[in-house]
């Protein structure tokens, strides 16, 4: 679990959290924020994973899907950075890099009985084209135990 929540980090750093100078210019302090929530449910534990910064671009995203994808909604596009190959970066940097992708998160969580998916936020931060989002990943019981007071 633990290089998921590298990945999910540096992905936020590379990603998300704009500049500083952009982030100003917004609004925002030049300081990103990455926060994490945990909630137990009955069968899992979820872990929801967002930072205040920009969010995804949903018409590039679009754009970098087939012609079909006019008919797509935003929810199902945001769910396309799980695709295997799939980049919104066209350089190589080294905060996220081009080694494991979304898809290799989501296969990993997957081999253990978890799920991962995108939760829009658009109604946090985001402008123009981009919408906010979150990760929510839920891994079953199983995995863990919490203790109660």
């Amino acid at each position: 679990m633990r290089e998921i929540f590298i990945h999910l980090f540096k992905n936020s750093l590379d990603h998300g959290i704009e500049s500083p100078h952009c982030r100003r210019s917004k609004g925002k302090s030049v300081t990103g924020e990455i926060f994490i929530k945990l909630r137990p449910s009955e069968e899992n534990l979820v872990i929801e994973v967002w930072d205040d910064g920009q969010g995804l671009n949903i018409e590039k995203i679009r754009r970098k899907m087939n012609p079909s994808s006019a008919a797509l909604t935003s929810k199902d596009l945001a769910h396309a950075i799980f695709q295997s190959g799939f980049l919104t970066k066209n350089q190589v940097n080294h905060v996220s890099g081009r080694g494991i992708g979304m898809d290799a998160v989501r296969n990993s969580l997957e081999s253990h009985g978890a799920s991962i998916h995108i939760k829009l936020r658009p109604e946090d931060y985001g402008c123009d084209q981009f919408t906010v989002f979150s990760f929510v990943i839920a891994i079953p019981r199983g995995y863990f135990v919490i203790q109660q007071d």
